[in-house]
């Protein structure tokens, strides 16, 4: 069942609420991230290392640190790709994400219709522009936001649409959510697959 929207008035969330969801966001996406590291370190070590044993045993107990190629600056691109496609399917398909369910806010339309995968790529593609800089997570985003009456990030003001108060439980969202996930998850491990055995 989707979401059925009529043009009316919304309430904006405050930043706490926008802040707070942005940050159970990121604890998703950070222990998926660990969760793929974990394996994909130890499919490295079983597919290049010869003698497991020794190698478990050795002085150096990181399993990513002998890998057969450069884990933290992959790892950084996979992980902005991570939140990339995780933004942008869940705000395109449900309006939400996970921390934006759990502070009962969603994205939609200036015109009040469903956000939509047109308008969540958009928005998602300038998240990289209102994140920065990154030492600062989302300053740029935090000063459009603040100057704007709509409560509008660039990305939003692009793609417009805006951040609401959610007036519904939303019931597709939590039935849509494991499986994406788990999507994710998928994807990520070829990903990183692809890369150890492309080396």
């Amino acid at each position: 069942m989707g979401w059925i929207l009529l043009k009316q008035e919304y309430e904006f969330p405050s930043n706490n609420s926008r802040i707070a969801a942005w940050l159970i966001d990121g604890i998703v996406l950070e222990a998926i991230s660990i969760l793929v590291v974990w394996v994909v370190s130890t499919l490295t070590v079983l597919m290049y290392e010869p003698d497991l044993l020794q190698f478990m045993s050795s002085s150096n107990p990181c399993l990513a640190c002998n890998g057969p190629f450069d884990y933290p600056s992959y790892l950084a691109i996979a992980f902005g790709l991570l939140q990339f496609v995780y933004f942008t399917i869940l705000e395109g398909i449900t309006g939400t994400t996970i921390g934006k369910v759990a502070v009962n806010i969603k994205v939609v339309r200036e015109d009040g219709q469903p956000c939509g995968m047109r308008s969540s790529l958009v928005r998602n593609i300038l998240r990289f522009v209102d994140g920065f800089p990154y030492v600062v997570p989302y300053y740029v985003g935090f000063r459009f936001v603040s100057n704007s009456p709509k409560k509008q990030r660039l990305g939003d003001r692009f793609a417009h649409t805006e951040v609401v108060r959610s007036t519904t439980t939303g019931e597709l969202a939590p039935r849509i959510l494991l499986p994406l996930i788990i999507l994710l998850i998928v994807l990520q491990l070829l990903l990183l697959v692809f890369v150890v055995l492309s080396q």
